[in-house]
């Protein structure tokens, strides 16, 4: 089922018109007719604000799936993303990535949590870029054999953080590279490739509140990939 098609059919099974459904989302109806005949897309906060008003979730909206839930148990999701990186921390690695070609190359994994694998980057000044990336969407992580000459160019390892900590709080108030749940939302959702640039405003258990050029969104954290500093 296309997108269009998902989309007539939730409004229909809601009982709203198109004209309706505009003024409910302060569109045109030529834009909810454009969305349902797959000649445009929803923006970002246009798709948030369907998955609440029909309680489905994001991925049910755009992706060819059966399960409407508007969200995954914390049981479920911790027991996802539980998956112990220890051995890594403190190495150079590249990280994988579940239906992405491109996941997070030379990066020093520097700590974990339950839902979590923490790293830093390095980008063309040397200046450490911190990131981390879902559990639950890793393929594989690769620590990589490099030989003594470029180890030595490499800057200093960074402090490796604790257990016990949270990532979001690492980027709080900084411009960041988020990588969205699926490669697919980045025909419509996203500017490039399923990436958006965006300042990290705020953050708690569920979700997290990004702005860009003055509009805040709220993104389900368990739709985020990874986050990189810009």
């Amino acid at each position: 089922m296309s997108l269009g098609e998902k989309l007539s059919k939730l409004r229909k099974e809601n009982n709203y018109t198109q004209e309706q459904l505009a003024d409910v989302l302060g569109v045109s109806r030529q834009s909810i007719s454009k969305w349902e005949l797959n000649i445009a897309y929803p923006e970002t906060d246009k798709l948030i604000y369907l998955s609440k008003l029909y309680n489905v979730s994001i991925d049910y909206i755009v992706m060819d799936s059966d399960n409407r839930s508007q969200d995954m148990s914390d049981e479920v999701f911790e027991e996802q993303c539980n998956v112990d990186y220890s051995s890594f921390i403190g190495s150079w690695c590249n990280i994988e990535l579940n239906n992405w070609d491109i996941g997070y190359t030379m990066v020093a994994v520097i700590g974990q949590d339950k839902r979590y694998l923490c790293f830093c980057q390095t980008d063309r000044k040397k200046a450490y870029k911190i990131g981390f990336v879902l559990k639950r969407q890793i393929d594989a992580v690769t620590k990589l054999d490099m030989s003594e000459k470029k180890q030595k160019a490499l800057p200093k390892f960074p402090e490796v953080l604790p257990t016990a900590f949270d990532p979001y709080d690492l980027l709080m108030g900084k411009v960041c590279d988020i990588q969205m749940h699926s490669p697919n939302l980045a025909a419509f959702i996203l500017s490039t490739d399923g990436y958006q640039k965006a300042l990290i405003v705020s953050a708690d258990n569920n979700n997290v509140e990004i702005r860009d050029e003055g509009t805040s969104t709220i993104l389900s954290k368990k739709d985020i990939v990874g986050i990189v500093e810009s």
